[in-house]
């Protein structure tokens, strides 16, 4: 009986730990949910990298939320599902390097110049300080929701500016390599 006890108890000591350790990924210190919800959609944790300027330099956590899994860029670009990219940033950007970034990352993905990607560069108006994020969701039919620093700044509609956005980080030219290995849970 207290064989039973002892291994009941164990049992459930493991269930709890188990639960506690996949309640959150971290990376250079960040903590990020395993799930996330995109428009009333879960979406799981598919990877996490860490974003490096000048070789060395870290600039953010990148964190990339899909329905299914996938080590497949293509796919992670491709699909009409919704999805999520979150930035971390471990040190201070300015609102001018945040927008170089971003419009250098449309370039290498051939978007550049279009719309989406002109609206999208604009929402970068202030100082992204450590500790605060941007999230990017996209949703099927409604677009892609950009939210910096908390704040909501707009949806830019269509599914053709969602795979050029994803491309900056997991497209043929991303922002950075090992970043895009992470993502795709390669890393």
């Amino acid at each position: 009986m207290r064989d039973l006890a002892a291994t009941a108890l164990l049992g459930m000591a493991l269930l709890i730990g188990a639960g506690g350790a996949a309640a959150a990924a971290e990376l250079e210190g960040v903590k990020f949910p395993d799930t996330a919800t995109v428009d009333g959609t879960t979406v799981q944790l598919n990877g996490l990298g860490v974003r490096k300027a000048y070789v060395f330099v870290k600039v953010y956590v990148g964190a990339l939320y899909l329905q299914a899994k996938t080590h497949d860029p293509k796919a992670a670009i491709e699909t009409d599902e919704a999805k999520r990219i979150v930035l971390h940033m471990v040190r201070d950007v300015t609102h001018d390097e945040m927008k170089q970034a971003m419009q250098d990352g449309f370039a290498n993905t051939g978007t550049g110049g279009t719309p989406g990607a002109q609206q999208f560069t604009g929402y970068f108006t202030e100082p992204i300080v450590t500790g605060q994020e941007c999230e990017f969701d996209y949703a099927p039919g409604k677009g892609t929701t950009v939210k910096i620093s908390g704040k909501t700044k707009g949806t830019i509609q269509g599914a053709d500016f969602m795979r050029g956005l994803w491309g900056i980080w997991l497209g043929p030219k991303p922002a950075d390599e090992s970043l895009k290995q992470g993502m795709l849970g390669n890393g």
